[in-house]
């Protein structure tokens, strides 16, 4: 009845609570699975990324202190207020995963697959 679907961005991190209960009234039936990385990996990566977007070669040490201290990257780091925000808007329909078990070491701990398999077998 439901189709499966998936998005993926970082800048959802950013939205405010507000617009976070309007997307859980709206769609009440709909799971999140937050994917948490580590943050000056998840940092590192995003000043990588803006050296390649910005054709940076030799970047100072200042400005990639910028890069890495700016607002849009301390939003999308604050993993507290948007855990908060999006568990109260879906409960028991949020769900935490952490990047490192996915990508850095998918045979220790949790099985990222293997949550949202069991997860997606028993809506169906």
């Amino acid at each position: 009845e439901y189709p499966c679907v998936g998005e993926i961005t970082p800048a959802y991190a950013r939205l405010e609570a507000d617009t976070v209960r309007l997307i859980g009234t709206l769609f009440p039936q709909t799971h999140v699975f937050f994917l948490i990385r580590e943050t000056l990996a998840r940092t590192w990566s995003n000043v990588r990324k803006n050296m390649v977007k910005q054709h940076v070669r030799n970047p100072t040490l200042d400005w990639m202190i910028a890069q890495a201290d700016s607002p849009k990257t301390r939003s999308r780091n604050d993993y507290v207020a948007t855990v908060r925000a999006w568990h109260e808007a879906f409960r028991e329909r949020f769900h935490v995963l952490l990047f490192d078990d996915l990508i850095g070491h998918p045979n220790q701990g949790i099985d990222v697959f293997d949550v949202t398999a069991d997860f997606w077998s028993e809506q169906l």
